[in-house]
């Protein structure tokens, strides 16, 4: 649901959707924090949250998404340092982390495009 005006928060009950395998939620206004609970959604191969107002950490549950090729966080304002967990996601293709609030050192990602 790209660029559908949507806001609100992400809700940890995200969780019960096991066997979704793309969330697509880019240029919305959804705000608050990412749930953590989105590492249990095992089969999920595209992440795009592109463009919205997501704030605070980047969850460690992220390296649970053995599936995952694309993540796009970009254009947000996440803060925090990227979780080592990433490094551990051998189909990541694309990443995009940029214009965001990111510190700290970051791990090494085998992704073959990474911003």
């Amino acid at each position: 649901m790209p660029g559908q005006n949507l806001s609100g928060t992400l809700s940890p009950a995200i969780e019960n959707l096991t066997n979704l395998q793309s969330i697509m939620l880019q240029d919305n206004a959804i705000s608050g924090s990412i749930p953590g609970a989105i590492g249990k959604l095992r089969k999920l191969q595209t992440l795009d949250l592109s463009g919205n107002k997501f704030s605070g950490d980047l969850p460690s549950s992220f390296g649970d998404l053995m599936n995952l090729n694309l993540l796009r966080l970009n254009n947000n304002s996440l803060t925090g340092s990227v979780p080592e967990s990433l490094s551990e996601l051998g189909s990541l293709t694309l990443v995009d982390l940029s214009y965001n609030n990111l510190s700290g050192l970051l791990p090494k990602i085998s992704a073959r495009t990474f911003k």
